[in-house]
């Protein structure tokens, strides 16, 4: 099964205000620079806790992890443009190169901006727990297994418009929030991963932008193209022997339910599966990686392919040789429960 587990971003940073938005990072003493900003001890509730050998500083010029990699691009990096039209899951269109400097980028290449409803959900020391969807501007939604564990909302964070590591000259800086409230379902069975879905009410909605969106969640009648779904999270993939945590996507096409328990039954989870659940099959050999869980499946809608619908949500994977499909909690199966607790909390 797919299990998601923390993967540490290459660096830390900083604690500061921007915009009235807190951004707090941990750091060694040595490494902050100070000339706009401030150095503190662990001295505020707001700060995370960091531990003893690091500092929180404050420094706006340097508000994201950062590596010296030179495989990410640094120069040319603009806003990508939206399709015509209002409303969520509008889809984007480059207007540079790709993320990376890939002679044939894999489909697993994006543009800057490319999935702005994707959000990175992380520990007090901003290490990736999951990854998430932004259905509304303080609307998280994830997994139950990210978070069924997790004893205190005092210790995630979320961020919206994470590019990648070592990018530091963006037209927009991306935004970080605490969450308000934890919502999981009361249905929710981590043995067998029923109902597997959450929802995190952030302390302050995100700024809706070029690279900060919201995604549509599924509407009665509207059809969607099966064969053009993609997956996308902050999980993590080997390439040239080395592993990457930056947010990308795969290719995938949604599967029937037929086929569905058909596969599972061949692979030896069918018991696993529920009347919860889609599944849907990668087009290349790697499917959903450690660190995607609580991600979207997203398809383009048949009548307006520029606009993106959210039907799934990563759950798990069976252990198979070959390629195998990866079964989502079903948007779609749960729209009654996430809008009973969307309009009560609102």
């Amino acid at each position: 099964m797919l299990f998601v587990r923390e993967i540490t971003f290459a660096l830390v940073g900083f604690c500061c205000f921007v915009s009235s938005v807190q951004h707090c990072f941990c750091i060694d003493y040595n490494n902050c620079t100070t000339r706009n900003g401030t150095v503190s001890k662990n001295s505020t509730e707001e700060s995370p806790q960091c531990p003893e050998e690091k500092v929180t500083c404050c420094n706006v010029s340097t508000e994201e992890p950062s590596v010296t990699d030179s495989k990410y691009l640094q120069d040319g990096i603009q806003e990508p443009k939206a399709s015509p039209g209002e409303g969520c899951g509008r889809k984007r269109f480059s207007t540079q190169m790709n993320i990376t400097k890939d002679e044939k980028p894999s489909s697993k290449t994006l543009f800057y901006g490319e999935v702005p409803w994707v959000v990175a959900i992380l520990d007090k020391n901003l290490n990736l727990r999951c990854s998430g969807t932004l259905i509304y501007p303080k609307v998280v939604l994830t997994a139950a297994h990210c978070l069924s564990r997790e004893r205190s909302i005092s210790n995630l964070f979320i961020r919206a418009g994470y590019y990648a590591p070592g990018v530091t000259n963006k037209p927009q800086s991306s935004q970080l929030r605490r969450p308000h409230k934890l919502v999981y379902h009361s249905g929710y069975d981590e043995k067998n991963f029923t109902n597997d879905i959450a929802i995190i009410i952030l302390d302050q909605p995100m700024l809706l932008n070029a690279m900060v969106d919201v995604i549509c969640t599924p509407e009665e009648g509207k059809e969607f193209i099966a064969t053009e779904c993609i997956l996308s999270g902050f999980g993590s993939y080997s390439k040239n022997g080395s592993l990457l945590s930056i947010i990308k996507k795969i290719n995938y096409t949604y599967k029937s339910q037929e086929y569905c328990l058909k596969e599972m039954k061949t692979t030896g989870s069918l018991q696993f599966y529920h009347k919860s659940n889609i599944c849907g099959l990668s087009d290349e050999e790697d499917g959903a990686r450690n660190g995607d869980g609580g991600g979207p499946l997203f398809c383009p809608l048949k009548d307006d392919p520029n606009k993106m619908v959210q039907i799934g949500i990563v759950s798990w994977q069976a252990h198979s040789k070959g390629k195998v499909p990866t079964a989502f909690t079903s948007v779609k199966h749960h729209l009654p429960w996430l809008r009973k607790y969307i309009t009560e909390l609102s």
